[in-house]
């Protein structure tokens, strides 16, 4: 995972209340459109503090796909 991308990763580890929270909740910041689109990924910056306002949407993308083989390991 790329340094930064959002402090409440714990370590690239999905939260413990992950399973509970709903399917779209569990997807943030991992969103479709926001992985597709750079511009969404900077408006979503100004939505959520724990985006960090410096991280380029390739490292993001990159962030993004590590975490899913990640919980795809267990």
């Amino acid at each position: 995972m790329a340094e930064g991308v959002c402090v409440s990763l714990d370590g690239g580890r999905p939260l413990p209340v992950h399973p509970v929270k709903p399917f779209i909740c569990r997807q943030w910041p991992f969103l479709p459109a926001i992985l597709r689109d750079p511009d969404e990924l900077e408006h979503a910056k100004t939505a959520c503090p724990g985006l960090d306002p410096d991280c380029r949407h390739e490292d993001f993308v990159e962030a993004a796909l590590g975490q899913g083989a990640k919980e795809k390991d267990g």
